[in-house]
């Protein structure tokens, strides 16, 4: 072997060894994506919202990592959509005696009442039902992260009929 062919031998395993080392980094890098959190609201003030969270994760490869609350400080822009979706519970819910009777009872399958509000609406919406459940999304990852900006707030508040 020549000369220039070990030279050759060299640089084409040292190539190799770095896009190795390279694919083995980017690999180890890739962690849970979340771009989405479910929240608890704590408090609505100066633009910001404090709240208990766990992340929708993008994938459910570890779903161990998402069973604790995580304090989180949720900011709003003045591009932030905030929607308040209101779900109206019957009458019938209670007069009938479904709450009484324990029977189980479904906020997702009940009628909804949408419509775009403020942080202020937020605020006293959730102090007058002593507090609101949230979905805040970011177009960033947000996994892990203590405080982002969100790109919309959906809200639920119940609705008596």
């Amino acid at each position: 072997m020549g000369e220039h062919s070990k030279f050759k031998y060299f640089l084409f395993s040292l190539l190799a060894l770095v896009i190795l080392a390279i694919g083995v980094a980017w690999l180890l890098k890739q962690g849970p994506e979340s771009f989405a959190v479910m929240a608890n609201v704590r408090s609505v003030e100066n633009g910001q919202i404090l709240a208990d969270a766990v992340y929708i994760l993008s994938t459910t490869e570890k779903p161990e990592e998402n069973k604790t609350l995580k304090s989180v400080k949720i900011f709003i822009s003045p591009k932030t959509k905030i929607i308040r979706s209101g779900f109206v519970i019957p009458a019938s819910a209670y007069t009938h005696g479904i709450a009484g009777r324990g029977e189980a009872f479904y906020p997702e399958k009940l009628p909804r009442q949408n419509s775009e509000a403020t942080p202020e609406d937020m605020k006293h919406d959730s102090e007058d039902t002593g507090g609101i459940s949230i979905t805040a999304k970011s177009e960033k990852n947000i996994y892990g992260k203590t405080e982002f900006t969100a790109n919309e707030i959906i809200y639920n508040v119940p609705i008596y009929e």
